[in-house]
């Protein structure tokens, strides 16, 4: 009996400790005291959005996506993408105005509603993803630069080096220097490296510009004029570029990531998200339709499939132009890829989360120079070691996830009762009960007690308990509707995948299957939105998402369903990633983790307070 009572302390104890959370007024009183300067506008915000993925959306995205996975229908894969990044991006943007001086985005976000251990995944899971959009812009870069110099580097690599032997990439030796360079250049500060990125941005957008117009007069419409044409691999073609295309709008991700460093963050992160959303889509759109209407399905072979379509069309002067944009647009997809990466180590580190010398920051350049040497050199030899269709098949699962988890978390806050609130209505319920306080003068049995003071004990305890237990009921269905939703979203993404071509010849198990996911989405969907949200906290906030639960819910879902999308191959490097970060977490940050202590102090002081006497004893003398 004692072995099994120790066994249910113990499993009580680890889901504390896994589910502790901070609280808003915690992150803000911490955040008012960060190291990090305070610097950045509106401008430069929407600057580093549209820096860290203009070049990499139209150079890699949109070109890998168009000549391997969707063909022309890779225009209905980015606004497929463009929809759910704007879902999830309201989502942050929300947040954003709860918890605005945060650095760390999606992690210090979940740290606060759903608790440590999925911030520390999500957290985690970001750092990877940044990792790997680095290493895979860089190796764009690099595929333009050699493109332009006739595939001269490539070339000499190849016959002098030769390829890596497990993964049978040619090392990227310039990729590898490209990274190194744009680490220091990190390293020597904020500002610095917005002002690198404003510069390529502009020289970005106006090649952009250049490749809508000069591919439009290069056009046929031929290319698009038939159902196999424009559906070279059908509706998973779709849908499967559309996973991949949701790469393509993770900078508001980064955008969120400089809440300690914006001036004013509440304001100027919401505008920012969208403003980088609008600007992106409408140049992905435009390169896209030109591009797939410039070259047929499956004629570009190249790494670099822009600058040959217009090789291909006779444009030869106009590779030049098309290459030197990319070459740009590359340069500051580099840059804002990796900005978001030291600022998440810097806020795990900063919460213990991470070894605790990765959160110094250097006074020279206010930079939390460690946290960003390090990730930086061992994303320069990724670079150098992998090649980009691999890198460009692990960029989507992590953000995924995590903005799925950002979406859960707006759900919460906006159904969670507020501490004030329930400590109130205890305190109001205190004050009531010491009129009717029953002091006992003489001793006196229980049944005694029972009988005379029965119905005030009743009242008392009906009155003590009643109010904050029905919010705490109401809280854990709305949870358990929450977990509903991400369960039946699976089921429905699943059914969708492995039984499209079932659906579509009208199996009657697999829509009756279909039928019933997509009922239980509705339903739990219906049910939250009866519920009521606290309002209270919505009061002054800078930007709400409308609809809710409506819009994160569909955020969650169509996250999900993209994520399933992904190869086998995805989620088997990413469990192991995970399995490493599990390692670090239970070996390192589960014991050093900053509110530890804290939180054993709360939940001491927590059980006392139960211990609410409901009779006193007095003696006269």
């Amino acid at each position: 009996m004692s072995c099994w009572r120790d066994c249910s302390d113990s499993i009580v104890s680890l889901r504390y400790t896994l589910f502790r959370r901070k609280h808003i007024t915690n992150l803000n009183r911490e955040s008012s005291t960060s190291d990090l300067a305070k610097c950045l506008t509106t401008f430069d915000l929407t600057n580093l959005g549209i820096g860290s993925i203009l070049g990499a959306g139209i150079y890699v995205v949109v070109g890998q996506v168009s000549t391997n996975i969707a063909g022309p229908s890779v225009t209905l894969s980015l606004f497929i993408a463009a929809v759910t990044s704007l879902l999830s991006g309201l989502c942050y943007a929300e947040f954003g105005s709860r918890v605005p001086r945060t650095t760390g985005s999606a992690y210090s976000y979940s740290y606060h509603t759903v608790g440590e251990f999925i911030a520390f995944i999500i957290g985690w899971n970001l750092i990877l993803e940044y990792m790997i959009g680095t290493a895979a812009d860089a190796r764009a870069l690099s595929s333009a630069i050699d493109y332009l110099l006739d595939h001269k580097l490539s070339n000499f690599t190849e016959t002098q080096i030769g390829r890596v032997p497990l993964t049978n990439a040619l090392p990227d030796l310039l990729g590898f220097i490209l990274t190194i360079s744009v680490t220091m250049i990190l390293a020597a500060g904020v500002k610095e490296s917005a002002r690198y990125t404003t510069f390529f941005n502009f020289l970005t957008a106006a090649v952009a510009i250049f490749i809508i117009v000069a591919g439009a007069a290069e056009s046929k419409l031929s290319n698009w004029n038939s159902k196999k044409k424009f559906f070279p691999k059908g509706v998973h073609g779709v849908l499967s570029g559309a996973a991949t295309c949701f790469y393509a709008y993770v900078g508001f991700d980064v955008i969120a990531t400089t809440g300690e460093e914006a001036r004013s963050p509440s304001k100027s992160i919401p505008k920012a998200m969208s403003l980088t959303l609008l600007v992106c889509f409408t140049f992905y759109f435009g390169v896209a339709t030109v591009l797939t209407m410039m070259v047929p399905f499956g004629n570009l072979k190249t790494s670099s499939p822009i600058t040959e379509a217009f090789d291909l069309r006779g444009l030869h002067w106009a590779k030049w132009i098309v290459g030197l944009g990319g070459v740009a647009g590359m340069s500051a997809s580099l840059m804002g890829s990796e900005f978001p990466l030291p600022r998440i180590i810097y806020a795990m580190a900063s919460d213990g989360l991470l070894f605790k010398f990765l959160s110094q920051v250097w006074n020279r350049t206010e930079v939390p120079i460690f946290a960003t040497l390090i990730p930086g050199f061992l994303t320069a030899f990724f670079t150098m070691l992998f090649d980009l269709g691999e890198l460009v098949e692990m960029m989507s699962i992590g953000t995924l996830l995590a903005y799925s988890l950002v979406c859960t978390s707006v759900l919460l806050l906006r159904y969670t009762p507020r501490e004030d609130d329930c400590d109130n209505i205890s305190n109001n319920n205190s004050n009531n009960n010491n009129s009717h306080t029953i002091k006992l003068e003489d001793p006196v049995d229980s049944l005694q007690i029972s009988t005379k003071y029965k119905s005030k004990v009743e009242k008392i305890s009906i009155a003590i308990t009643s109010p904050v237990d029905q919010i705490k009921k109401q809280f854990k269905k709305v949870v358990l509707a929450i977990l509903a939703i991400w369960i039946l979203s699976f089921g429905f993404a699943c059914t969708t995948l492995f039984g499209e071509h079932l659906l579509l010849e009208k199996n009657a198990f697999t829509i009756t299957l279909f039928s019933v996911f997509l009922f239980g989405l509705l339903l739990c969907i219906m049910w939250l939105s009866i519920q009521s949200q606290d309002q209270t906290s919505l009061e002054n906030l800078h930007f709400k998402v409308p609809f809710v639960p409506l819009f994160p819910s569909f955020a969650i879902i169509f996250n999900i369903m993209l994520m399933v999308r992904l190869s086998y191959l995805t989620w088997t490097r990413f469990s192991v990633w995970l399995g490493i970060g599990f390692v670090l977490y239970f070996g390192y940050g589960i014991r050093h983790s900053k509110i530890n202590t804290a939180h054993k102090y709360n939940r001491l002081s927590i059980s006392q307070d139960d211990e609410m006497p409901m009779l006193e004893n007095s003696e006269e003398n």
